[in-house]
């Protein structure tokens, strides 16, 4: 098995690229979906964490750019901060996925079950509509550009309800992205959920000994053309991987 991937790659890495990238490459799209949060160092300091996967896609593939971050504290203090990305090659409607550590280090992957990965990285299914099962829809909106956005807050007041209000962003200019926050809640509206905003109350946080303040979470898609510097990077890794596959398939 390691002898047919690692003639796959040396094949791919030297021999094919003169070939195949000698024919326009199909289109790849891009997207992805950002996280941001309030990230506490203490009570009183807190600075405000974007963290961003990317998707790539191409007909039935899709490429997930999984950032993971390295940090190194001194004295309980983080003195270091810096981001890396892993790969995770998919084939829609299959089980596993091809992993690489980097773009440039194709020799290092390996196949992995694609929900595991996936789910480590919170890239899963967000069950929204069950969330919502016991929160109360309070208010909806229609913007200028069409942007559908209704509020929830919860049916009922608990000691321990965290989430204070919920916003959803219902949008009619994204098409095709690979990942929903919910696909039951975009079948009922006829437009993709954009954007979820989560407000949470005030809480106690035990390692702190504290109250924290008032937080708002926000998950967002987002569609944009494939930036030039990635094009040829992004569209040769395509190719190799989509070799890998075919040589799997074989087996």
């Amino acid at each position: 098995m390691h002898r047919v991937i690692l003639y796959s790659l040396i094949y791919c890495s030297f021999a094919a690229p003169s070939q195949l990238l000698s024919q326009p490459a199909p289109e790849i799209k891009y997207a992805g979906m950002a996280v941001e949060f309030p990230r506490f160092e203490t009570i009183n300091n807190f600075t405000i964490f974007r963290d961003t996967v990317h998707f790539y896609y191409q007909g039935n593939m899709v490429l997930y750019a999984l950032p993971y971050t390295h940090e190194t504290f001194k004295n309980g203090v983080s003195v270091d901060l810096r981001k890396s990305f892993e790969y995770l090659m998919v084939e829609q409607n299959t089980h596993k996925g091809l992993y690489f550590p980097s773009l440039n280090d194709t020799g290092k992957c390996k196949w992995l079950l694609k929900d595991s990965v996936l789910s480590s990285r919170n890239i899963k299914d967000y069950k929204v509509a069950e969330l919502l099962t016991y929160d109360s829809l309070i208010n909806r909106t229609i913007t200028s550009d069409s942007e559908l956005i209704e509020k929830y807050i919860p049916l009922n007041t608990y000691k321990d309800k965290l989430i204070d209000t919920t916003d959803l962003f219902f949008s009619a200019g994204l098409r095709d992205i690979p990942y929903s926050f919910s696909p039951f809640l975009e079948s009922i509206h006829s437009r993709s959920l954009s954007k979820i905003r989560m407000v949470y109350n005030p809480r106690y946080y035990p390692e702190m000994k504290s109250d924290i303040p008032r937080q708002v979470w926000t998950y967002e898609l987002f569609q944009q053309s494939l930036p030039e510097k990635n094009r040829n990077e992004i569209s040769s890794f395509f190719l190799i991987a989509k070799e890998l596959f075919k040589q799997k398939e074989l087996k």
